[in-house]
């Protein structure tokens, strides 16, 4: 199982072309990889109470690409 941690650092700021970056980087390299793990602080939620920012952005490709996403938010409301 291949498994890549991804620290999200501040998320606030971020340019569109290193975002872009990053995506193409997922791109890339998602195929080879079983999990994600995305460690973000959450300073851009949505009006629909959903995430903004760089971890949106990537929430948005990985949802395109038909991956599942969990957060530890909905893990601690099932505990």
């Amino acid at each position: 199982m291949r498994v890549l941690s991804w620290n999200v650092q501040g998320e606030i700021g971020i340019s569109d072309k290193r975002m872009q970056q990053q995506l193409d980087f997922l791109e890339t390299h998602a195929p080879d990889i079983d999990l994600f793990l995305f460690q973000a602080v959450d300073y851009e939620r949505t009006d629909d109470d959903g995430w903004g920012g760089q971890l949106g952005a990537l929430q948005v490709y990985l949802t395109k690409h038909e991956y599942s996403i969990v957060h530890t938010a909905d893990w601690a409301e099932e505990l």
